[in-house]
């Protein structure tokens, strides 16, 4: 069995059609050993199918230029072999994924001209193995690099490093001169 890649692009229904809805990751799939999947100009897409979370051999998940996708599918803390993740060009998100810190071998994020994006998700700079980040263009309301001092319980998280393995940043976008913060390690 040979890893597959799957690209669909210039899909413009509101949603993907059952095989693709339905697709999963489990043994005898056809989608067992996907390991890329790149949704391209899928203007009409609102939601991404709630299957994501199946294609446990995932290692790339690209998303360009699904204008009206609005969020992506819960539960992607799944995909626990992804290593990167790209979104760019998805004008009506405004979230990810509530915490992103499962995702322990993602080693590249890029996250670009997503203006209704209010923040990032948590546990990104807790990432063991993240090498590479490359985040802008959001929404004005953002106006911190967003990554918290405290956990969910509201305690001030003390000793731990941040981005421990990073080695590239770039931060996009035209209301940077609003920043306020960027992280001190």
């Amino acid at each position: 069995s040979s890893d597959l890649s799957l690209e669909i692009r210039g899909y413009h229904a509101k949603e993907f059609p059952p095989w693709v809805r339905e697709m999963t990751g489990c043994g005898g799939s056809p989608f067992s050993n996907l390991v890329c999947l790149t949704i391209d100009c899928c203007h009409g897409l609102e939601h991404l199918p709630t299957s994501l979370k199946n294609l446990i051999a995932l290692k790339q998940l690209i998303i360009l230029y699904c204008k009206n996708a609005i969020s992506l599918p819960r539960h992607l803390e799944c995909l626990t072999s992804l290593q990167e993740l790209r979104l760019i060009g998805c004008n009506k998100m405004e979230n990810i994924i509530a915490d992103i810190a499962p995702l322990v071998n993602l080693r590249k994020v890029i996250i670009r001209d997503c203006p209704n994006m209010t923040c990032l998700p948590t546990g990104i700079s807790d990432l063991p193995r993240l090498e590479e980040l490359y985040i802008g263009g959001f929404s004005s309301e953002l106006d911190m690099f967003p990554f918290p001092t405290t956990d969910t319980n509201g305690n001030e998280i003390i000793g731990r490093s941040k981005f421990k393995s990073l080695v590239e940043l770039e931060l996009y976008g035209s209301g940077m001169d609003k920043v306020k913060s960027l992280p001190n390690s």
